[in-house]
């Protein structure tokens, strides 16, 4: 599959129509258990689109299936709102579907209270690693970035204002985080569904240009293809996939913003310019025939150098691999990404390809995900430990209470909290509320903790603090103050 159906799913059998196109076996009478007990404690409940919300449960869980997760994953995404929307409870979870499920059900219904607390405020960055942070199970993630689809592709009946908000979220959140996971196909529908919200003049200017220029160029698809085929296989090349692929209509906003705008107006650009609006996949079997046929194109077609990478030797830091260059062909310039069939799973699935096919890591090459993300074992079969994130563990995050998050390191006290927030807030620190409950000065803060700081008129430090605080900023700016006293 290279591209996300998106469609609905209205019935059960709908959903296992997916699940039989898997490699993953699913044991469908469990399945068919948590769709009606999910059924039963949602009482035929409606969403502000109108749909049901069996509808909703049954399309995400379609959603995970396309990218090849494990059955506790598949009841896990039936089951997302059965706590915070439904009226089960996690000990009924836990004792008819086991911990396991539990867990990524109570994961998913702590992120959407996180969500809430969000702020406009906010760094994004700070409040995706706080996901990160606060989701030890990497399935947790992606039934949300799943969820998060869905509802951003259903919100048409909702006001523009709550549009607007959640597509900025997407785009400024989820598509980032899918695109850390190295979920290529899942970050394209997030940013294109969102992308049609918040800029709708510029995704229709797009899309229609797009389509004009496959119109205009005198430009065969057919004839490429077959022209590549026959020029592979007189060098004993015999791709395994050989397709052209669909750019992002926001990938394409992204690229021409970046690269060709400056300064001037969308609307007069000349999308003749942009190269790779045709983009092309050759899937090969191993990397010493991805270069072979690299060298062979090369050989053959005008190539753009300043647009050749070569991601099979250098990466990207979420693991993806492939080599990408730049032909033209009968005056038309092509974009060629040449890769191996697991480096393909991977770039599309991220580091679901190695939990649903147990791929074995092959000698003197290792597909990981990005460094310190994830510890991948070579296992015959998959256990919870592969699915663990070990990412942000030095750092906790914490709200004010407007909702802002802070980042702050291991072991941090409200004292450090308060001069991250200012340093004026911090020498006239008089106490703190956690949870609405004053604590001590050297109190360890946790990861979602809702701090608010009582301060003085007049400064308050005293050498005491030092012994009272983690944070070598905090303890300079302490240290300066003194100093100064």
């Amino acid at each position: 599959m290279t591209q996300l159906d998106t469609k609905q799913i209205n019935t059960l059998e709908e959903l296992f129509k997916v699940l039989d196109q898997n490699e993953v076996v699913y044991d469908k009478a469990i399945i068919t258990k948590a769709y009606d007990f999910a059924k039963k404690i949602h009482q035929n409940q409606k969403r502000l689109s109108g749909d049901s919300i069996e509808t909703h449960l049954l399309t995400v869980a379609s959603f995970v299936a396309q990218i090849h997760l494990d059955q506790t994953s598949i009841i896990s995404a039936l089951l997302h709102d059965s706590i915070d929307k439904g009226t089960a409870t996690l000990d009924q979870i836990d004792e008819l579907f086991g911990t396991e499920v539990a867990y990524i059900v109570s994961g998913l219904t702590d992120i959407r209270k996180i969500s809430k607390k969000y702020s406009k405020e906010n760094d994004n960055e700070e409040f995706k690693n706080f996901i990160f942070n606060t989701s030890e199970d990497l399935r947790i993630i992606i039934i949300r970035l799943c969820e998060k689809l869905h509802n951003i592709m259903t919100i048409n009946s909702l006001p523009a204002e709550t549009q607007q908000i959640a597509a900025e979220k997407i785009l400024n959140i989820y598509a980032p985080i899918a695109q850390y996971l190295g979920l290529g196909f899942l970050q394209r529908n997030l940013e294109d569904s969102a992308f049609k919200i918040t800029k709708p003049d510029y995704y229709d200017f797009i899309e229609k240009s797009v389509d004009n220029l496959y119109k205009s160029q005198e430009f065969s698809i057919e004839n490429f293809e077959k022209d590549m085929m026959s020029l592979l296989e007189q060098y004993q090349i015999n791709p395994i996939a050989f397709y052209g692929r669909e750019k992002g209509i926001y990938s394409i906003y992204r690229k021409i913003k970046s690269k060709y705008l400056q300064g001037k107006s969308l609307f007069d650009y000349k999308f003749t310019e942009l190269k790779d609006v045709f983009a092309f996949r050759i899937i090969l079997s191993t990397v010493e025939q991805c270069y072979i046929a690299l060298g062979v194109l090369h050989s053959k077609f005008p190539y753009s150098k300043e647009d050749f990478r070569d991601y099979i030797s250098n990466p990207k830091e979420n693991g993806y691999k492939s080599i990408h260059t730049v032909l033209e062909y009968n005056e038309t310039l092509i974009e060629i990404q040449i890769r191996t069939q697991e480096m393909h799973e991977f770039n599309e699935y991220g580091p679901a390809s190695h939990i649903a096919y147990k791929l074995k890591k092959s000698k003197g090459e290792e597909f990981t995900w990005t460094k310190d993300l994830a510890s991948w074992k070579e296992k015959d079969n998959v256990s919870k430990e592969d699915f663990k994130i070990k990412v942000f563990k030095e750092s906790i995050f914490v709200f004010t209470p407007k909702g802002l998050v802070i980042k702050l390191p291991q072991g941090a006290t409200p004292l450090d909290f308060a001069f991250r927030i200012h340093t004026n807030i911090g020498l006239c620190y008089r106490g703190a509320l956690v949870n609405g409950k004053m604590v001590p000065m050297d109190y360890k803060l946790n990861t979602g903790d809702v701090v608010e700081i009582k301060i003085t008129k007049n400064l308050n430090v005293t050498r005491d603090w030092l012994k009272n605080c983690v944070s070598p900023e905090t303890k300079r700016r302490i240290r300066r103050a003194l100093r100064n006293l």
